[in-house]
């Protein structure tokens, strides 16, 4: 199987980790959105958030499937490993760890 597939559904799968894991944070009143422009959709949109998450997320995978170089793909694993501390935080914050 191809590289760039398999990061993009690690990708997809930390996404939906990062939406629940923020939420629960939040709506455990120990936390809040740390990314301004996601803080932003949360006020103005409510739970649409979650659908402008999921759309950046669609266009991230398109652009590393419709290229998948060494390069991108090393950058992205970084991205995903990145995520995935973040995503632990938040369920540190939330008191799920």
């Amino acid at each position: 199987m191809n590289v760039a597939i398999i990061l993009v559904v690690v990708y997809n799968l930390i996404g939906l980790a990062d939406i629940v894991s923020t939420s629960l944070a939040i709506n455990s009143g120990a936390g809040g959105e740390a990314n301004p422009i996601i803080a932003a959709a949360m006020e103005t949109f409510g739970y649409g958030w979650i659908f402008a998450k999921l759309s950046v997320q669609a266009l991230i995978s398109f652009m590393v499937l419709w290229y998948p170089h060494w390069i991108v793909s090393g950058f992205f694993a970084a991205a995903i490993i990145g995520n995935t501390f973040i995503i632990f935080g938040n369920f540190q914050i939330a008191g799920v760890f």
